[in-house]
């Protein structure tokens, strides 16, 4: 049977023991540490200036397989982090935010947190910060970026300080009810490169032996805890979690990748409760029912659910696209096309193929990489689409041309190439793996050692020669024409 498009999205981001992922998100977790993990990938990441080391486009195909498996990294991550802390300390009661004068958050009390999940159903206190479901964070919020997680740690944990406000779930209050001790109870909503950059700082820390300057802030983390009542609530508070955070970082925003597979399961949630599936009236719902018309006002546009719609049919379900733009994200970060809608929109116009946009996202990797664009967080949805108004050319329609050429090279001379040729010129992705650039030589980081340039010395024929030449200019140089839109 053919998965879901729900479950291919999901099963991208769940850790490897799923199920007992899914188990550990309807009861308390006692057992944090996971009993299987890469250990190596944390290990590869582990540097002292920035945990997590060079994220450069010039890593090995090995680092930046490791970069995209986030669970498995963050996983070794609180590994290290339960391995250093014990059990005394994980089941402490919190402590007082703040002071009188300046105004304070006062720590968790059972009664009033029984009284207010009940009614009006949330409840704002300080709590430990291995209350929440840590082991679960990489598993709940699909998208994650490692990038992004390094991002978070340098701008909010740089040092030894308070929290930002978390969000978070509970569904079953009945253990609540005996004593709030058990780590993992709550499920934390939107914030996940918050919550796993004070991890990768409380590893940090560890290695170096200074975790005892971090303890007292575990102890007094914001939280607002939400009584969980479907998956549609659980959204809302990812999406406004992800809004208030943005408010002090912007990066921390959800990118239109995690808001196109957001907004695909609150579709399909909206559905059973009786909304029309069409994207207008999907959007009136959004812009006249509570809480959606108080958070996130975006969604209330038919045009936007529209281009969430596109991006998720064409980019998300597209497992290769899914995969270019996520190494994409992790070597450029989130100001690199993911973060705007309408940047995805334009990469995959009418009519435009699979095939197509694969290959265009392959092209413009090379492009970021070997400086043709010398700022990738600059291309904008003109660069994308052109200028048909002053005839200028976009960077999709010019890859697609490309495209065009190279299945002409493969149809017209592909039997006349032997296959240890045709194979590393296929397209842009082999050609990059088996043709270092100049940067790639001078950092003596050639991942290939069976290169194109050792091709040239064989005793090959002119037909392989001209092949050679022609995919190498297609692949590696020809960028440019005439009239583009300028970047």
């Amino acid at each position: 049977m053919t998965p879901s498009p729900k479950a291919a999205a999901v099963k991208r981001s769940e850790p490897a023991d799923a199920g007992a992922a899914a188990e550990s998100s309807k009861k308390p977790r006692v057992d944090l540490i996971p009993k299987k993990s890469n250990q190596g990938a944390f290990e590869v990441f582990d540097g002292d200036a920035q945990l997590g080391g060079p994220l450069d486009p010039f890593m090995s195909v090995t680092q930046l397989q490791l970069a995209l498996d986030t669970a498995s990294l963050m996983a070794n991550v609180w590994a290290t982090v339960l391995a250093g802390t014990d059990d005394t300390f994980r089941t402490r009661g919190p402590a007082v935010i703040g002071s009188a004068e300046k105004g304070w958050t006062a720590p968790w009390n059972i009664p009033l947190a029984m009284l207010s999940l009940a009614s009006p159903g949330k409840y704002m206190a300080s709590v430990n910060f291995f209350w929440l479901d840590l082991h679960g964070v990489a598993g709940h919020h699909t998208c994650l970026c490692w990038r992004g997680i390094l991002n978070a740690m340098q701008f909010f944990f740089a040092e030894p300080c308070d929290c930002p406000h978390l969000l978070a779930t509970t569904e079953d209050t009945g253990p609540l009810q005996a004593a709030f001790r058990l780590p993992g109870s709550l499920v934390p909503r939107g914030n996940a490169e918050v919550i796993c950059g004070l991890g990768v700082a409380l590893a940090r820390a560890i290695k170096r032996g200074t975790l005892s300057e971090w303890l007292p802030y575990l102890l007094k983390i914001p939280c607002t805890v939400h009584h969980s009542i479907g998956t549609s609530t659980n959204i809302m508070l990812k999406v406004r979690g992800s809004q208030e955070i943005a408010l002090k970082n912007e990066n921390c925003k959800l990118t239109a990748l995690q808001e196109s597979l957001e907004f695909h399961e609150l579709e399909i949630e909206l559905v059973k409760q009786g909304v029309r599936n069409t994207q207008s009236a999907m959007a009136e719902h959004l812009g006249k029912t509570s809480p959606w018309c108080d958070v996130n006002t975006s969604w209330s546009s038919a045009r936007v659910l529209g281009g969430l719609r596109l991006i998720y049919t064409n980019l998300v379900m597209n497992t290769d696209a899914f995969r270019l733009l996520s190494e994409i994200q992790v070597l450029w970060g989130n100001e690199c096309l993911v973060g705007g809608v309408w940047n995805l929109v334009e990469l995959c116009p009418h009519g435009i193929s699979a095939a197509e946009i694969v290959f265009t996202l392959q092209s413009l990797k090379i492009m970021f990489k070997r400086n043709v664009i010398s700022d990738p967080r600059k291309v904008s949805k003109l660069n994308l689409k052109g200028r048909s108004d002053r005839g200028d050319i976009g960077l999709v329609e010019l890859c697609r041309v490309r495209y065009a050429l190279n299945v002409w090279a493969d149809v017209q001379y592909g039997k006349s190439v032997r296959p240890e040729i045709f194979e590393k010129l296929v397209d842009p992705d082999r050609f990059d793996l088996h043709s270092p650039c100049e940067k790639e030589l001078q950092l003596d980081r050639c991942h290939s050692v069976d290169s194109i340039a050792t091709l040239k010395k064989l005793d090959i024929s002119c037909v392989e020669k001209t092949f050679i030449d022609f995919k190498c200019e297609l692949h590696g140089s020809m960028f440019r024409v005439a009239r583009m839109v300028p970047l």
